[in-house]
């Protein structure tokens, strides 16, 4: 606890040194898809169903997504985005329908980090 303090206190005196654009946050999050699949308890010649379950897959997608913001709440050059992709690279049909913008860059790994 006493190194996070020291650290604060450090940081507290050397911000007025640098400008405000100049003082940097990069900070990772990361987001998991799931399927779901419902299933009913009732075979085909049941009148009605009284139950029904769910049932989860593993994850299917994985995406980590890196922002730069600087202390006045700016982002700061490009987004980062990297996808999960079984094969480490992104798919054709991917490539197509994904949006381009010129502040986002993509990339994929296997692992998705």
């Amino acid at each position: 606890m006493k190194q996070a303090t020291t650290f604060v206190h450090e940081v507290k005196q050397n911000i007025p040194h640098f400008k405000i654009i100049h003082i940097l946050n990069a900070d990772q999050s990361s987001f998991n898809y799931e399927e779901f699949s419902t299933r009913t308890l009732s075979t085909s010649d049941e009148r009605s169903t009284v139950d029904r379950i769910t049932l989860s897959k593993a994850f299917t997608h994985s995406r980590t997504i890196m922002p730069i913001i600087n202390i006045a709440g700016n982002v700061v050059g490009l987004v980062f985005i990297c996808s999960q992709e079984p094969l480490g690279r992104l798919g054709p049909r991917v490539v197509q329908s994904m949006h381009k913008a010129r502040n986002i860059h993509v990339t994929c790994s296997k692992s998705g980090n």
